[in-house]
Parts: C-alpha cells; structure tokens; sequence
C-alpha cells in the first residue's frame, strides 16, 4: 500500500507527461490511499 497525493491522482485524471508513470505506478502497486477529503470529492 502506497499512500498518494493529489498530483499522482491528478496525473491519471488529466492528461500530461506524467501521466505514463502514474499509470505505471497505479498497475505495479494497485493498493492506494489518498486522504478523506480527497475521496469524498473524487466521489461526487
């Protein structure tokens, strides 16, 4: 389990340069955590 921020979230959610990586790193550690907050406005 690896815990997140926004960027890394941001990353696979908008596409930019990054966003390679992030998909790469959201399929060699699928187990994430991100903060509460975060979750709930992910969620709506």
């Amino acid at each position: 389990m690896i815990v997140v921020d926004t960027n890394i979230l941001a990353y696979l959610y908008l596409p930019c340069e990054f966003t390679p990586a992030a998909e790469a790193l959201l399929e060699r550690e699928p187990d994430w955590v991100a903060p509460v907050k975060l979750k709930f406005a992910t969620e709506a």
